[in-house]
């Protein structure tokens, strides 16, 4: 990047520009992936003549927060994401057990370089009317360490997730396939108006305990 800062994507695109197989697979550093999971996704896009294919991805560790974290990809990838694709017939992407035909990245100019990349670059694919599918096949990611830098890294997507709500509520896709798939990009939205709340309830604790008024 020449010393400058640049973002995830950047480096993906890079790596596409080199690529000489017919599919692109995309992982972390640190992820656990099944042994039989590249070569049964690629297998699975063949027959069914997927554009894009998803593996599920758990996250795990040591902590209450780790559990916490379990449940909620657990939800996301085994309920959510099948209810969206049935749906919009398209879905935000993962940037980890991600496969992807490279010829299709290169028709829509690789990664976007934005925060959440791979959720957008799902938004693409489903306007242009790719194909995408779901293989049976899970990949272990490590959680965060610590709620600091479990709040830092929701931050930082919450950033992408309205980057993600505002090019799709331009896109062309029917009102339909657009809620199905604006769901997890309302949440910074509604954790905002939970902030709200609780700063409105603070508000009225603190008045109530400097005037003396009860409560109610």
């Amino acid at each position: 990047s020449d010393g400058g800062k640049r973002l995830k994507a950047y480096a993906l695109n890079q790596t596409i520009a080199e690529a000489r197989g017919g599919l692109c697979a995309v992982y972390d550093a640190s992820d656990d992936i099944e042994a039989e999971q590249i070569e049964r996704a690629a297998r699975l896009m063949w027959e069914k003549n997927y554009d894009a294919v998803q593996a599920t991805v758990l996250r795990k560790g040591r902590s209450v927060l780790s559990d916490f974290l379990l449940m909620d990809t657990a939800f996301w990838f085994r309920k959510y994401i099948p209810f969206v694709l049935g749906i919009a017939k398209g879905m935000p992407l993962s940037g980890e057990g991600l496969f992807i035909r490279t010829s299709v990245l290169r028709e829509v100019g690789g990664f976007p370089e934005v925060l959440t990349e791979d959720a957008y670059l799902g938004i693409i694919l489903t306007e242009r009317g790719k194909r995408f599918g779901l293989v049976s096949s899970v990949i272990t990611e490590k959680a965060p360490r610590s709620v600091k830098s479990h709040f830092v890294q929701r931050l930082r997507w919450n950033r992408g997730y309205l980057t993600c709500l505002w090019r799709l509520m331009r896109s062309s896709l029917p009102l339909k396939r657009k809620l199905a798939m604006s769901l997890p990009f309302l949440t910074p939205l509604s954790c905002a108006l939970a902030f709200l709340g609780w700063i409105l309830i603070l508000s009225q604790w603190i008045v109530s305990a400097v005037g003396g008024i009860p409560i109610p």
